[in-house]
């Protein structure tokens, strides 16, 4: 499809992801970028989450990735980290948006230290 970014909702999806773990080796072996969307922006689930599970989830998934071949510090360096989907208002206005992308930062500054 000659994409350079993909952007996936790992959140809610990463179990279906990984499933098709010989395409997204190819697509990182060509120097593909994966938008990681971990972070919860929608009240109720940002409520279920918290740094340690956002990045557990991830170490899952990438470990999975590791079992296929794809090294770690492929993944990092090809990764971005990004909220799960675009919800940018809930009942509380834009208070978990914003909670939201405080974890976000604090998530991507955990992964960022491992490159």
């Amino acid at each position: 499809m000659g994409l350079d970014v993909l952007s996936v909702d790992v959140l809610a999806w990463g179990h279906i992801f990984t499933r098709y773990q010989e395409d997204i080796v190819n697509f990182l072996n060509k120097g593909g970028i994966i938008s990681w969307g971990i972070t919860p922006t929608l009240t109720e689930e940002f409520e279920k989450e918290n740094i340690n599970t956002m990045i557990s989830k991830l170490e899952e998934i990438w470990n999975h990735m590791e079992t296929y071949g794809v090294a770690r510090q492929e993944i990092l360096s090809q990764a971005w980290i990004a909220p799960a989907r675009c919800c940018l208002v809930n009942q509380d206005g834009v208070t978990t948006v914003e909670k939201s992308f405080e974890l976000l930062q604090k998530v991507s500054e955990h992964f960022k230290a491992q490159l």
